[in-house]
């Protein structure tokens, strides 16, 4: 799938009637937010700041959120984001992630299924981002 068919496919799901957690789903039969987020949280705790980027509905963020400091989501479509909990430690900014620019830095940076829809040198230039919105040693859990 070509960035432009991809966004289109996003953008008409989003503005799909009552949208829900399942609804937006690419596969409807299988759900992994709960591994997701426990997959997540091995690397995290209380004090962890998390960068979001593509975070969709919030499956796995609405899952996680309670157990760590802070998590920033990036979504491009607020349809999608509108489903993600919220609450003191939640900000949510709607933006494309290739335009999205902080100064804030953050002990780990999630792109869950989504760099699937960028060429490569989309890619390397989003990755270069993420190095860029880390901690100088990355933070989060040492044992990882």
């Amino acid at each position: 799938m070509d960035n432009q068919k991809a966004l289109e496919y996003w953008k008409n799901l989003s503005k799909t009637p009552d949208l829900t957690q399942e609804s937006v789903k690419v596969n409807k039969i299988n759900n992994h937010y709960k591994e997701d987020a426990n997959f997540i949280l091995r690397f995290t705790d209380k004090n962890t700041d998390i960068l979001d980027l593509g975070a969709g509905s919030g499956g796995a963020l609405n899952l996680y959120y309670n157990k760590i400091n802070f998590v920033l989501a990036v979504e491009k479509f607020k349809e999608f984001s509108n489903l993600i909990v919220r609450a003191d430690n939640v900000a949510i900014i709607n933006a494309d992630i290739k335009d999205f620019d902080t100064n804030k830095k953050f002990d780990l940076v999630l792109l869950f299924g989504v760099m699937q829809f960028f060429n490569e040198q989309e890619s390397k230039q989003i990755y270069t981002k993420c190095k860029k919105f880390l901690q100088k040693e990355g933070g989060g859990n040492p044992n990882y």
